[in-house]
């Protein structure tokens, strides 16, 4: 991985020589030494350890002049002064100037003196030279409307009168509100709605809204609500009835409109909208849901002006009293946030294997299973639940509304506490008049459908399991969604079964027709069909929740290895019929890369790993912010998972299942290459916690690259990254979008459910990119010696508005990205395709899109260029020294998309035989003495730079912990990294296969992506073959 290394500079004979500085032993490349004369050889991870070539090395340290100068530390605009020690070498007419960092001990770092941190005053943010070092200076920028008091310094400086005594000077920031002029307010009406809290649990509740209409509102009406305290910035309120329009910048009152179906509710006596709570903190107080409701009879787009226009108007009956603190009376101004759409639950759907009888399941998002094995009878621990009490176990909250596909509604079944003891590991039996396709619920599990629709099963969650006996505990209330293909809610009938007992699974016969005769308060007419709403309620599948995962000890529950290790079969590929004229079998190649991936797995591996030296591992992930971030690809020969060139490498490998599907499926590789995309989807979907949130890096990588081991031996907590509305990241938001909406249209012929998911939260993620930019390395700080954007965001807003066009077929997107194409800069020939440069993969979607003639010849320019970069002797196109391979599969991969544009290009013919060159020479016909493919070919690299192929085999558990004596060892790989790609060779050819060389023996996952997809492109053509 980049990153390792700092830079050092040298001075030689008055000429600047640049080496660099390594943070860890063993990290110098095969041709240089390990220089330890300027520090101390027993500080390990010493930051003076450097590595040097020939006359770079300092001889023996001497005494002699000193002189201050600059080098460059771990921030980039921050110098710190060094001591260099004049050194003569070997060479008695050459003086060479050595930057030896020294400190009181001449063989230690000097201490970098710094202050305690500074925090920022309330409403301000800070802005330093350098950190809490010495000589800093923090700037206190005031947030909008807000200003430094008088009595305020404008900043503060770190001053140290010794190692010990350092301090901020400068008296502390104080921000002032800054009133604004007196406004006209439109206020509301607060006499006409009530706010009641229907369920809660650990992170939410249900909230329904209760407005008694007057007049008729035919262009609309708004509502807002006024809460006794800040609603936190990571929580949201979601609704089907109404669109949040604007939440006020102290987040106590936020602002709704109606939609296109409810504008006019004046025929209803009362209507009541229901509001869904969600990412709320654990451990919040119930009476943070306590609000007023004000109700506007027209459009009103930010009603914030009302807290400073009227005083707190004491709270409704139907609500709590507050326990915190009052209202201010101060406005801020509103921003806007977006109202997410609906996830469905899961379901197991079976496909056949495309090549043979064999059926695989397939996991997706709605499930579908056969009844329990063991069903027994109501009986003690089993009872019917009338609905003709006073609580009733079954409850019809609206009839139905459209939602396009069907008709869906919203009931609840409940349970309320009795003496009969805990109501613990229960099932809840939910029997229909008339069958439900689909259950949507948040507080349980739900399976089924069972009977043909008729009958469902609920399932606890942990945190529900367990409800108190007796009066005066809280009811057992399920809210849940359900679909049907026509009609009204059904009627139904609710079993209640605890301490593990099932109830009969066969229908009671005690139900006649069809339809509900509840009264409702739900809106007539059917829902929009707009992108932006949805149905009266959205419920995720599941609550982020650590459970037992995070709570369990011992070394097993971070993860665990295999028994025994044993070597992968590369077998079990479909050999090609025209091997032969191909020279390589693409077949074979395509089968191993997907092995590679399969090896890069994070999480509980499936009862069918078919790579025996890999186990479970980070199944911690995400413990410590209580959510589930297992799974995902370790990214290269490290253990880290970065999200940005993740979501990057399953865009481009869904890229080339979509266009050459038929050289998978003729290779008899799809199903495993289903597999493969799905294990990043799934997590992509685990990793999008919110609308507005998404993780997108596991681990700390300096901390990860101090360690050589296996991922399975990682026996702490890995620190979780995430961006938010705070802190955004548009370009792994909108890559993460693109790979969820490529990966939508590989799915949507095998499982259009799980298909739909993806493109939910691909839309999300791209509303949340496009909304809220900022370059993702300045909200993660940790992934800019790694990851760093170089190239900005624009290329990936482009992408993934073009890939949510192809994915959903909606204009919208389409219009963005051809709106947006000049000014964002994709006019210019791109230099590269890669993880970090788009532009040449928009051109060639919008070219396939829309045929313009400008695309066109976007495309023809960047295929050109890459056909003109410069190559090693033996034809291999060579762009930088860090991953060479990589960038010349890329260029023959958008080389082979290009080939596939309708109608052709010219110059196809000359595309393919380019794109083939390129990974012929990888493969190993450009000089013939290698292949760059691990456990393909002749000569391939048995030395690579991966951690968990590098450790030692073993025989029986427990097994000891893998360290840098397996980096050191000069054998081969003990385990076969099959089909992963290594760096390349440099510009001349040359090529050493030794594991410390991370440079040109690494592998990762972007290096595997564009060059699988262009083998599956060569096998395509070679059956549909160009003019050549």
């Amino acid at each position: 991985m980049q990153g390792r290394c700092m830079t050092e500079i040298r001075v030689n004979n008055d000429v600047t020589r640049i080496s660099k500085q390594c943070k860890q032993t063993g990290s110098c490349l095969s041709q240089e030494n390990q220089n330890e004369n300027t520090c101390n050889a027993g500080t390990v991870n010493s930051v003076c350890y450097s590595c040097c070539e020939g006359d770079l090395c300092n001889g023996n340290i001497t005494s002699g002049a000193s002189t201050t100068v600059s080098t460059t530390t771990t921030k980039p605009t921050t110098t710190t002064t060094a001591t260099t020690t004049i050194a003569t070498t070997t060479n008695p007419t050459t003086t060479s100037l050595a930057l030896a960092l020294t400190s009181h001990n001449s063989n230690t770092l000097p201490p970098q003196r710094k202050c305690a941190p500074l925090e920022p005053p309330e409403f301000a943010t800070l802005s330093c030279t350098d950190g809490e070092n010495e000589r800093s200076k923090c700037s206190f920028i005031c947030d909008t409307n807000y200003a430094l008091s008088p009595l305020s310094d404008p900043s503060n400086r770190c001053a140290c009168t010794s190692n010990t005594n350092c301090q901020w000077l400068g008296r502390p920031g104080v921000c002032k509100y800054v009133f604004p002029d007196p406004i006209a307010c439109d206020m509301p009406d607060f006499q006409r709605g009530s706010l009641s809290v229907l369920d809660t649990w650990p992170t939410g509740a249900l909230l329904r809204v209760n407005i008694r209409p007057v007049q008729v509102t035919s262009s609309g009406w708004s509502v807002a609500l006024m809460f006794s305290s800040p609603i936190p910035e990571e929580a949201e309120l979601l609704s089907g009835h109404v669109q949040l329009i604007s939440i006020s910048q102290d987040r106590r009152i936020f602002t709704f409109n109606s939609l296109s179906h409810n504008m006019d509710i004046s025929p209803m006596q009362i209507y009541s909208v229901y509001f869904y709570v969600q990412n709320m903190p654990a451990t919040s107080d119930p009476s943070t849901y306590s609000a007023l409701v004000g109700v506007y009879d027209k459009l009103i787009f930010d009603a914030s002006c009302i807290q400073v226009v009227s005083p707190v108007r004491p709270l409704p009956t139907t609500a709590a009293p507050p326990t915190t603190t009052p209202l201010p009376t101060t406005s801020q101004r509103a921003t806007t946030t977006q109202r997410p759409v609906v996830v469905t639950t899961k379901k197991t759907i079976t496909t056949p294997r495309p090549t043979t009888a064999r059926t695989t399941t397939t996991r997706s998002t709605t499930t579908t299973v056969a009844p329990p094995a063991t069903t027994l009878a109501p009986g003690d621990n089993c009872e019917v639940e009338p609905n003709d009490q006073a609580n009733p176990g079954y409850i019809i909250l609206n009839n139905g509304y459209s939602t396009g596909g069907g008709i869906s509604f919203n009931a609840r079944a409940q349970k309320f506490p009795d003496n009969k003891g805990l109501l613990s590991d229960w099932t809840i039996k939910l029997e229909f008049a008339s069958p439900v396709d689909k259950i949507q619920v948040f507080v349980a599990r739900a399976e089924g459908p069972f009977e043909g629709g008729k009958v469902w099963l609920l399932h606890p969650m942990e945190y529900n399991d367990g409800i108190g006996a007796g009066e005066g505990n809280n009811p057992l209330q399920i809210l849940f969604i359900g679909s049907i293909a026509a009609g009204t809610a059904p009627e139904g009938i609710m079993t209640f079964c605890r301490n593990g007992a099932q109830p009969s699974m066969g229908l009671s016969g005690g139900l006649g027709g069809s339809g509900g005769s509840v009264t409702t308060n739900s809106p007539s007419g059917g829902a929009s069909t707009t992108t932006e709403q949805g149905p009266p309620l959205t419920l995720p599948t599941q609550a982020p929740s650590s459970g037992s995962r995070c709570s369990a000890t011992g070394a097993s529950s971070f993860g665990s290895l295999p028994t025994s290790s044993a070597q992968t079969n590369p077998n079990g590929f479909f050999q090609s019929d025209f091997k032969s004229k191909t020279k390589y079998d693409y077949n074979e190649i395509i089968h191993k890369s997907i092995l590679f991936y399969e090896a890069q797995r994070s999480g509980k591996l499936p009862a069918g790993n078919r790579i025996p030296w890999r186990g479970d591992s980070g199944l911690k992930d995400g413990c410590d912010v209580g959510h589930d971030l297992t799974g995902g690809w370790y990214d290269a020969g490290d253990d880290v998972k970065f999200g940005f060139p993740m979501a990057y490498s399953a865009t481009v490998l869904a890229w080339g299942m979509i266009e050459f599907q038929e050289a998978y499926i003729d290779a008899g590789e799809w199903q495993n290459a289903l597999d493969m995309l799905k294990w990043a989807t799934d997590y992509f979907i685990k990793a999008h916690a919110a609308p507005n949130v998404l993780y997108v890096q596991i681990g700390d990588p300096v901390r990860d690259h101090s360690k050589w081991w296996r991922p399975e031996d990682f026996l702490v907590d890995r620190k979780s990254y995430k961006i938010d509305i705070r802190h955004p990241g548009t370009e792994v938001a909108a890559e993460t979008a693109a790979a969820l909406a490529a990966a939508s249209i590989v799915f949507r012929d095998v499982n259009s459910s799980y298909a739909d998911t993806l493109v939910q939260h691909s839309k999300e993620l791209y509303r949340f990119a496009d909304r809220r930019r900022k370059t993702y390395h300045e909200s993660v700080q940790s992934v800019r010696n790694f990851y760093k954007s170089w190239n900005g965001y624009n290329d990936e807003l482009l992408w993934a508005a073009v890939w949510l066009h192809k994915a959903t077929n909606e204009s919208s997107f389409l219009k963005k990205a051809e709106d947006r194409y000049d000014a964002y800069g994709a006019n210019e020939v791109p230099q590269e395709f890669s993880w970090d440069d788009k532009y040449a993969g928009v051109q060639v979607l919008l070219a396939q899109e829309t045929g313009h003639i400008k695309y066109r010849d976007a495309v023809k320019a960047f295929v050109d260029l890459a056909i003109n970069t410069r190559k090693t002797p033996h034809g291999l196109t060579w762009l930088i020294k860090w991953g060479s391979n990589r960038y010349a599969a890329n260029f023959a991969l958008i080389a082979l998309m290009a080939s596939k544009i309708e109608p052709e290009l010219p110059e196809r013919h000359s595309y393919v035989r380019y794109a083939r060159k390129q990974i012929h020479c990888m493969l190993g016909s450009g000089d013939g003495r290698r292949s760059y493919v691990v456990g393909f070919g002749h000569n391939p690299p048995k030395h690579v730079h991966h951690r968990a192929s590098s450790c030692p085999q073993w025989r029986q558990r427990p097994v000891s912990q893998c360290t840098f004596e397996s980096f050191r060892n000069p054998a081969p790989n003990p385990h076969v990294l099959y089909g992963a790609l290594v760096g390349g060779p440099n510009l001349d050819g040359e090529y050493t296969d030794v594991r410390d060389d991370y440079v040109r023996n690494e592998v990762a996952v972007d290096y595997n992506a564009g060059f699988q997809s262009a083998v599956a492109g060569l096998k395509y053509f070679y059956k549909h073959p160009t003019n050549e």
